[in-house]
């Protein structure tokens, strides 16, 4: 839990500080990455777990830190800060210094929680909470930036709904949200329960097509954005996810799901590659291969055994 509430109670600190005491808030930063930097290396490879009773129906706030989750979290921890270390030499911080500084950490809080999340609804709510400081990130890039920020939480909103049917349906298909305790019966729940899933994680990773939000963060946002949202965060947080399906979805009972979004991943890096062969900048080329790694990762996590 404290890998969680570390970075976000640092990060709601930084609001508080004023706008001009700029040093403060890098500094902030700083210790903040690095605090939960050290918390998540002192705790890989430990079994930690914590569940509390939410809502009743299953629906609890359990955190579960696995060997996998453990060692994104220490990933997520780590490029965090490397972009808190980069903020601190001359003329890196945004101008919305102190937006951008408290975002980072929040962001970071947010995908530690997702990618501990051992509860469907708890995931849920860790991943929806993320657009918060993505859209704060997003914005500190200057005054126009806030509309870039719109137009990337509702091009998203559409691939997030499909996820929560997804998990909805998925979790009727398992009878649980318990995620290491989810087998999924082979069925039509089960069936679009995954595929809605998919397009929910594929579309976190980036991929074509719900990339288009990219390239307008890429022009607004501060330029560690794309390096720490689409190209770390997110993606540690959508393959984590494609990650449990092998579990949650048995490949033999679930072939025609899996060979659909194989082929998606295949495609999707064909045309990514396309797109970056023939983008006009650098900016644009990143974006691309970015969209070129997420279908990438679709096919190694989904086709994997456990």
């Amino acid at each position: 839990l404290a890998l969680t509430l570390l970075p976000a109670v640092i990060g709601v600190l930084i609001f508080a500080l004023p706008e001009k005491l700029r040093g403060g808030q890098v500094s902030a930063m700083v210790v903040g990455a690095g605090a939960t930097f050290v918390l998540a290396l002192t705790a890989l490879g430990k079994p930690l777990e914590f569940t509390r009773a939410w809502a009743g129906w299953g629906m609890d706030f359990s955190l579960k830190l696995t060997q996998t989750g453990g060692a994104l979290v220490v990933a997520a921890s780590a490029l965090a800060l490397v972009v808190s270390a980069l903020a601190a030499l001359p003329k890196r911080l945004p101008e919305k210094g102190r937006l951008y500084a408290g975002c980072t950490l929040l962001a970071l809080a947010m995908a530690n929680g997702s990618l501990m999340a051992n509860n469907l609804v708890a995931m849920m709510f860790f991943w929806q909470a993320m657009w918060a400081p993505v859209y704060g990130m997003i914005k500190s890039g200057g005054e126009n930036a806030w509309k870039s920020s719109i137009k990337a939480v509702f091009t998203a909103g559409f691939a997030d709904l499909m996820l929560i049917l997804g998990l909805g349906l998925s979790s009727l298909a398992a009878e649980s949200m318990t995620i290491d305790q989810m087998h999924a019966q082979p069925g039509a729940l089960g069936t679009m329960g995954f595929l809605l899933m998919a397009v929910g994680a594929v579309a976190k990773l980036g991929a074509i097509p719900f990339h288009g939000w990219l390239y307008a963060a890429s022009e607004d946002a501060p330029s560690p954005f794309m390096g720490f949202i689409p190209g770390g965060l997110n993606l540690l947080m959508g393959a984590n996810l494609l990650s449990k399906f092998p579990s949650i979805f048995p490949a033999a009972d679930f072939e025609g799901a899996t060979f659909l979004v194989l082929t998606a991943g295949v495609v999707t890096v064909l045309l990514a590659g396309m797109l970056a062969m023939s983008a006009d900048g650098y900016k644009k080329q990143a974006v691309a291969l970015n969209a070129a790694q997420a279908g990438g990762r679709s096919p190694m996590n989904v086709g994997c055994k456990p």
